[in-house]
């Protein structure tokens, strides 16, 4: 990507036209625009932010499960929404109720700086594992590296860069930022940020290991 960025930047310099034949002095702002705009789109996409809506129609209504039912849920769907994202990183996390809906979800997770308002995400777009980690670490309060100081902190590569993050922390296994997340995957997460925060004497450990889990009916178990 770095060398992309490169051969764009020096295509064209020195120019000695301009852009349809104007004079030099109009390619350059022409190209400084292009360029820009290239750029905006990349910190876009390096930020894992590329998602999908997910098409997958769950037998049970999770909205409707209490949050024990809802995590053995979890591990029966074959990609995670964001909806059910954002549910199951309340559940885990020390300091945050579970809330009822999409936007009191996103409310509680945005004024606590665990989701970003720039991702512009929807509730049944296909949870990535870009995200996932972007809350983990906010979550468990993880050392972060020099990248995610210097540029995730101001939204380049944010979600990225927490991957690499929670990679290091032993939270995800390695992989890349726009990769959907599978709800046996998002299970297994959120066992090692309970242990991990538990470890770190935030919370007592609270989530079940939920390694098989059970047949639901719309009833609940």
């Amino acid at each position: 990507m770095e060398l992309l960025i490169k051969r764009i930047t020096t295509s064209v310099w020195p120019p000695k036209t301009g852009l349809l034949g104007g004079s030099a002095g109009s390619l350059t702002v022409r190209g400084g625009i292009v360029l820009g705009q290239f750029l905006a789109v990349l910190a876009i996409c390096c930020s894992g932010g590329c998602t999908h809506l997910r098409n997958y129609e769950p037998a049970v209504d999770p909205s409707s499960l209490p949050d024990t039912a809802f995590l053995h849920y979890l591990g029966t769907v074959p990609v995670v929404s964001v909806d059910e994202g954002y549910r199951a990183m309340l559940i885990v996390s020390p300091e945050l109720d579970s809330e009822a809906s999409f936007a009191a979800r996103q409310e509680a997770l945005l004024a606590a700086d665990i989701v970003r308002e720039a991702w512009n995400l929807e509730p049944n777009q296909i949870l990535d594992k870009g995200t996932l980690a972007f809350m983990a670490v906010q979550i468990c309060d993880l050392p972060v590296g020099v990248d995610s100081l210097a540029f995730g902190s101001w939204g380049l590569g944010d979600r990225r860069y927490a991957l690499k993050d929670a990679v290091d922390a032993g939270l995800l296994p390695y992989d890349v930022p726009y990769r959907a997340v599978r709800g046996g995957e998002l299970v297994g997460v959120l066992t090692k940020m309970d242990a991990y925060l538990a470890e770190h004497g935030q919370i007592e450990a609270t989530v079940e290991d939920v390694d098989s889990p059970a047949d639901l009916d719309p009833a609940g178990p």
